[in-house]
């Protein structure tokens, strides 16, 4: 999470042009971004923050990893888009199946 990459992460599906890489100014915003949803989520209790993975490209917030429940994956999104800079949040987070 948090990378300043100038291309898209395959895990995500990002779409990207390699002929404009994001500027110096959009890849601090985004990780900027990413750092206030980190620290919305460590700051809340119901969100289990360890085990999401934040990575932002051009203001969108992609979230990735394991939850306990569907609730805990709502509330990470909207943690995520009360963050200022938010253009969208993509959920990908899953829900931890029990045996």
């Amino acid at each position: 999470g948090c990378g300043s990459q100038n291309d898209a992460s395959p895990v995500f599906s990002v779409p990207s042009d390699p002929g404009s890489p994001r500027s110096f100014s959009t890849t601090w915003e985004d990780s900027m971004i990413c750092a206030r949803v980190k620290t919305r989520m460590i700051s809340d209790d119901f969100v289990e923050s360890g085990p999401i993975d934040v990575d932002v490209y051009n203001g969108v917030v992609y979230l990735k990893g394991i939850v306990q429940t569907d609730s805990q994956k709502r509330m990470a999104a909207d943690l995520a888009r009360g963050v200022e800079g938010v253009v969208k949040v993509e959920n990908q987070l899953t829900l931890k199946n029990y045996p």
